[in-house]
């Protein structure tokens, strides 16, 4: 998914500079991340299929689809996370301290898609959801945890309108 903004051109001459410039134990923690979260985006695709027959649409209830947001934020998550993950071991900048960022992001992504999706669904928000579905609570959870950052930024913005929490700038 590189855009025209990427600089991942490879600076390499072609059939000699084959070799990875990551030591060792570097790729070897590369590895096992992107195993992890493909591992966890795998887990986060299946889930739905396997409860599908579960959440039938004659005895569906609301909770169902809040799992199902909760399932699609995880994907999305897990799908940034690990397109991060490739950027930055293809650009040389994988480091060691975001490791934390990159294993608990999908699942962060998920807690915040089921938190927007309860907020929309109650109205809280002034967008409520009329009748959802379970594709739709999926979609937007994806939506939800893949642009995780921009969605909790928007509710600070919110929580800073509802609770006065934004502190006064100096004039």
């Amino acid at each position: 998914m590189a855009t025209e903004n990427d600089d991942v051109e490879e600076r390499r001459e072609p059939f000699k500079e084959w070799a990875s410039k990551y030591p060792p134990l570097a790729r070897r923690e590369i590895y096992c991340e992107g195993l992890y979260v493909f591992t966890v985006m795998v887990g986060g695709l299946l889930l739905p299929l396997v409860v599908n027959g579960w959440a039938n649409d004659k005895n569906s209830n609301v909770a169902w689809y809040y799992f199902f947001s909760w399932v699609g934020g995880l994907i999305g998550g897990a799908v940034f996370s690990l397109k991060w993950l490739y950027h930055c071991e293809a650009k040389g900048k994988w480091n060691q301290d975001r490791r934390l960022w990159r294993l608990f992001s999908p699942w962060l992504s998920a807690t915040l898609a089921f938190a927007l999706f309860v907020l929309f669904e109650s109205g809280l928000l002034n967008l409520e959801v009329k009748n959802p579905s379970k594709g739709f609570s999926l979609g937007f959870g994806f939506l939800a945890g893949y642009f995780s950052d921009q969605a909790a930024g928007k509710l600070r913005e919110i929580a800073e309108t509802l609770f006065g929490t934004k502190k006064a700038q100096p004039k």
